[in-house]
């Protein structure tokens, strides 16, 4: 073969190889253009109110995609679909935003494969805070218990963080308070319990319950309500006999009752030439008793009015009842024998 010869058939190869070669290239070109014809679109933010319940993500594919993501503390979030074909809406369910701060996830979009991954940040902000107080079985902002101790479990409704806490009149209500909360902290719906001890005193007492949420801002919203407690009845005393006899000699019957709980720790009888007598001659034998009638003899000096009425004590105070007044005909004043050695008189 001369060089001539040679220098075709050269020609001819390399001819054959750069085309070969060639249509390789735009094989691959073609399969890189099928891979890059597919295409997945989404925003790449989506805001939310904190009132908001459901919101959307519109997504543009002409291939199969799915969508993943990670909640954490975002527990009642939904995302529906979580895989498809084509375009379509993707819809995100949420219940209120609870809490004070926003909150967010990031939703990756991809093919099945993993391919053309996209990321769409969703973002629910804070709630509005405001706070509402519902009473259970009450009307209007106040709870009025009985002297006893009791305790009322109140609901509050509220999109954020909330405290309650007890304010009292005096400081001695703050070093010893008679009511209390527990469960005074909470998040969202929920209650707290008024622990109200009971009221060992005659005089009626109140104190505020405050209700405090605060957003994110630092700005603070109040609400209130009044809890009140009764006081403790007094005893009852009555006289309910008075009687002169042989002109020194004074019969009393009497009746003392706790009119409460608490048992009586003393009753008996005060008497005097004075009205409104309170030098107490004590009846009180043996334990404390509920409910009790007394009966007794004094001898006192004749010719003078006495003033007689009987008196009940327990834990919340001593009560005395009208003067039953009578007077004593017949003996002669300063006689030794119109005074009765037997009197008790209480120190």
């Amino acid at each position: 073969m001369n060089i001539k010869t040679k220098g075709y058939w050269l020609g001819a190869l390399l001819a054959a190889t750069y085309v070969f070669s060639g249509c390789t290239k735009n094989d691959d070109a073609n399969d890189e253009n099928i891979v890059s014809n597919n295409y997945l679109v989404v925003q790449s933010t989506v805001n939310m109110s904190g009132n908001s319940q459901s919101t959307k993500v519109d997504l543009e594919a002409n291939c199969d995609w799915k969508v993943t993501y990670d909640k954490g503390s975002w527990t009642d979030l939904v995302i529906i679909p979580t895989s498809g074909t084509g375009s379509t809406t993707v819809i995100i369910e949420s219940s209120v935003n609870n809490t004070e701060s926003d909150r967010y996830v990031d939703l990756k979009f991809s093919t099945i494969d993993g391919d053309l991954p996209r990321v769409c940040k969703v973002t629910q902000s804070a709630g509005d805070f405001v706070a509402e107080l519902e009473f259970e079985n009450l009307s209007g902002e106040r709870f009025t218990a009985p002297y006893e101790e009791t305790s009322k479990s109140i609901t509050i409704k509220c999109n954020t963080t909330w405290e309650a806490d007890v304010i009292f009149e005096t400081d001695e209500e703050e070093r010893n308070p008679w009511c209390y909360l527990t469960d005074e902290k909470g998040s969202g719906n929920g209650h707290f319990t008024m622990v109200i001890t009971d009221n060992q005193t005659s005089v009626k007492r109140s104190a505020g319950i405050i209700v405090a949420t605060s957003n994110k801002a630092g700005k603070q919203e109040f609400i209130s309500m009044i809890v009140e407690q009764n006081a403790a009845p007094l005893p009852t005393a009555t006289v309910e006999s008075s009687v002169g006899q042989d002109g020194v000699t004074i019969s009393i019957n009497g009746k003392a009752s706790s009119g409460s709980k608490y048992s009586l720790t003393d009753y008996g009888y005060c008497i005097s030439r004075e009205p409104n007598p309170r030098e107490k001659i004590s009846m009180l034998s043996g334990g404390s008793a509920a409910e009790n009638t007394f009966s007794t003899t004094t001898k006192q000096e004749d010719g003078y009015t006495y003033y007689i009425c009987a008196y009940a004590t327990t834990i919340v105070g001593t009560t005395y009842s009208e003067d039953y007044p009578i007077t004593l005909p017949g003996a002669t004043p300063g006689n030794d024998d119109n005074v009765s050695p037997s009197l008790a008189r209480k120190k």
